[in-house]
């Protein structure tokens, strides 16, 4: 089972996923925090009480399915949104800082369905990806929830998947703030991929010198050490 912090619906990443030559035959099902988001506001579960249904949607897509077939419908604009839905990064909004700035003055509510921190840009800079940005928004005094990884919504969803069968599992993935807490706040075994987020800690050094260097830099990640670590993935 893939788990993916992608606010897309779950069918758009297994396209995706083909697309990187990993046939639909090796996974088994394919989970995205906007696939766990789209059940939530189908159910009306989403939104506090007292939170109207427009949405302004910051996202890179322009078709947003995560909203199709729900009560929720788009606002062209801050002044006409309920709340924020904040799915991806939108490359028209150039100032996310201001946006947000503007949306705490309305008090206005933020759901974000992709938290990474990062957003990784092969031969580019590193960006901040939308979890960075709800982050923010929280620091402002303003009032978020979390669908995906690490937080435990996600992991609920994925979990009335499984089949009873399921006793142990293991998770797999390059971001200890993401994959690993995420995945042991679960009662999952863990295991950290090298080549990803954490990738220049490990940069000709060896797995265990690379895992002293990432604590070196963030101490507080001493208790959330994953059960073992590998340097990738390969298909």
């Amino acid at each position: 089972m893939m788990l993916s912090n992608s606010g897309r619906r779950s069918e758009d990443n297994r396209r995706l996923i083909e697309r990187l030559g990993i046939p639909r035959t090796w996974v088994h099902d394919v989970v995205t925090s906007g696939e766990a988001l789209w059940h939530h506001l189908n159910c009306q579960q989403a939104l506090p009480d007292g939170v109207g249904n427009k949405a302004l949607i910051v996202s890179a897509e322009a078709k947003h399915n995560c909203i199709e077939q729900t009560p929720i419908s788009i606002a062209n604009s801050l002044d006409e949104a309920d709340f924020i839905l904040l799915a991806g990064i939108d490359d028209r909004i150039k100032d996310m800082k201001t946006l947000l700035d503007k949306a705490i003055e309305k008090k206005l509510y933020l759901i974000c369905s992709n938290p990474d921190l990062t957003a990784i840009q092969p031969g580019q800079p590193n960006i901040h990806a939308p979890g960075y940005w709800a982050k923010y928004y929280e620091t402002l005094g303003g009032s978020c929830s979390y669908y995906g990884k690490p937080y435990p919504l996600v992991y609920d969803h994925i979990k009335s998947l499984f089949k009873p069968s399921v006793r142990k599992v293991l998770a797999v993935g390059d971001s200890v703030h993401h994959d690993i807490i995420g995945g042991k706040s679960a009662g999952f075994d863990t295991l950290l991929l090298a080549q990803g987020v954490h990738g220049s800690h490990f940069i000709n050094q060896t797995l265990a010198e690379g895992m002293l260097s990432l604590l070196a830099s963030e101490p507080e990640l001493k208790n959330q050490l994953p059960d073992a670590v590998m340097s990738g993935l390969c298909w």
